[in-house]
């Protein structure tokens, strides 16, 4: 019925080679799983290769590329020809097919992936389906006698390396940049559950394997599901031979050429975005982001990122959600920081003004330090650098954020906090600058301004998408800053507001001078 209602290179399913490809791949699977079924004809064999002959010559016509650009789009369409090409080598293309789709993989694997392993559009969830095609097709291609070049693996294992370190806890990742749902394909059956779109651990199941890393099977936890279907009997072994093994812990860990940092200490985990628009600067993913950053500790997601929700159905809410506004950050006269296309159709695109820099890393026993600052409010009239300072203080655990602006003070500046969705958030008893969230467990987190002169914040419901087309209410903190300060200090910690907590937070402060002074 498919084939009837959808001919040949007409009508949506058509139009993107993309869909051609991930479609194929996709009926290939299904096909292995019910190929013995004697519901399937002689007659339905010849229309279903007959489609899948007309689905490689399609995508080969139509790849999607570029002499500037190639993206998570492009490689999909190789993909598809590697599966066809090696699956179906009756076909009298097959061979060809096989031959540029490999040699293509190779070559994207440098341009689409930094040397760090990160993805090079900005976003995680597009390394996520990325990974998944690079890791799909190697598999494939080596069990049908293919050898990449070391240098291709190494970079791929670093890819596995990445998700392990973004990781958190409780096997969730936060959503930064675009998150579309894109996947490969889907080998394990979620029942619609939401957690499919932060839990990108099957990941790490694969490359356990595939690199016999016993730490990415550790961390995998309890998803091999998709790791028994593309491995077979090894990820079985696997599973069973870590079953019991004890959990370690991980070091903070940077990624540089992406601009993602890692900041780990016990149970808390905070990952800051502070990288370059992405796709060699069309910034197609990205979001205005620099500096703001998603935290979770005690097993609760705080602070988060509010996601995607849409693309084209709705052009002001893919601005707004990828907004500086929508970000953990400052918002320096209520500008961006890197402007939008004028053309209010380009919606996958940022001009990538803003420049980030980070001037200080620090990791050890006594505090986590990361230092950075961007020029994306140097095109104002009176320019100004916006400097953000991230600080842990292992002794207190308590988290300080400062920020300064570098430059005259002209503007009207306010700093954004997005809070998770289901927590309770209201003024703390301690101060009227004081903010305290509560989840229904009755865990506790508190946020303190600590500026001379910080005025309370306004409460206002804001949205978060935890995957596309999907949006909840969420509790936003604005909070604009007093007239003519250029330095604001914010403190995080676990627990209800206090005077025990106070003295810790003051400590912590007093700490962060000596490291950092103002």
């Amino acid at each position: 019925s498919w084939l009837a209602q959808n001919p040949v290179r007409l009508g949506v399913n058509w139009a993107c080679a993309m869909d051609v490809a991930i479609r194929a791949v996709n009926w290939l699977w299904g096909y292995q799983f019910c190929q013995a079924s004697p519901a399937l004809s002689d007659a339905f064999r010849l229309a279903f290769f007959k489609s899948l002959l007309q689905h490689g010559r399609h995508i080969r016509a139509n790849l999607e590329y570029s002499e500037t650009l190639t993206s998570n789009h492009y490689l999909s369409d190789i993909v598809g020809l590697v599966y066809l090409g090696i699956l179906l080598p009756e076909f009298g293309e097959a061979a060809e097919w096989r031959r540029f789709g490999l040699q293509e993989l190779e070559k994207e694997m440098f341009k689409q992936v930094y040397p760090d392993g990160v993805d090079f559009e900005a976003s995680t969830s597009y390394h996520r389906l990325v990974a998944e095609l690079f890791l799909a097709a190697t598999l494939l291609a080596e069990a049908n006698g293919h050898r990449f070049s070391p240098d291709y693996c190494a970079r791929l294992e670093k890819m596995v390396e990445f998700t392990l370190h973004l990781t958190r806890p409780d096997g969730s990742v936060p959503l930064l940049g675009d998150c579309d749902n894109g996947r490969l394909h889907r080998l394990k059956a979620w029942g619609g559950s939401l957690q499919e779109w932060s839990d990108h651990r099957h990941l790490l199941a694969i490359g356990a394997v595939r690199f016999g890393r016993a730490d990415f099977a550790r961390a995998a936890g309890d998803q091999w599901q998709e790791a028994l279907w593309l491995c077979g009997a090894v990820a079985v072994r696997d599973a069973q031979r870590i079953a019991n093994a004890q959990k370690t812990s991980l070091p903070s860990q940077r990624f540089p050429d992406a601009g993602l940092f890692v900041l780990r200490h016990a149970d808390w985990h905070v990952v800051v975005s502070a990288g370059p628009v992405g796709q060699k600067g069309n910034g197609g993913h990205a979001h205005n982001d620099i500096g703001s950053f998603a935290l979770h500790a005690g097993g609760v997601e705080w602070i988060i990122d509010p996601g995607t929700y849409l693309y084209t159905a709705d052009y002001a809410e893919r601005n707004r959600f990828r907004s500086t506004h929508f970000h953990n950050t400052v918002v320096v006269d209520s500008e961006e920081q890197n402007r939008f296309d004028s053309n209010p159709g380009r919606i996958f695109s940022l001009h990538g003004e803003a420049c980030p820099q980070i001037t200080r890393w620090e990791v050890d026993d006594a505090h986590l330090l990361l230092v950075g600052e961007h020029n994306g409010y140097r095109r104002l009239p009176t320019p100004v650098v916006h400097r953000r300072t991230i600080f842990f203080d292992t002794e207190t655990a308590v988290w300080l954020i400062q920020d300064e602006l570098i430059g005259r003070r002209e503007h009207a500046c306010t700093t954004y906090w997005h809070f998770a969705p289901g927590l309770t958030v209201r003024p703390a008893a301690t101060a009227t600058s004081d903010l305290q969230a509560e989840n229904g467990a009755g865990q506790r987190f508190t946020l303190c301004a600590l500026s001379p002169g910080a005025t309370p914040p306004t409460l206002e419901a804001g949205w978060v998408a935890p995957c596309y087309g999907l949006r909840q209410a969420a509790p936003v903190a604005i909070w604009p800053w007093p007239a003519e300060v250029q330095t604001t200090v914010w403190a995080c910690a676990l627990g209800a507001a206090s005077e025990e907590q106070r003295r810790r937070i003051e400590a912590a402060r007093l700490r962060l001078l000596n490291v950092s002074p103002v």
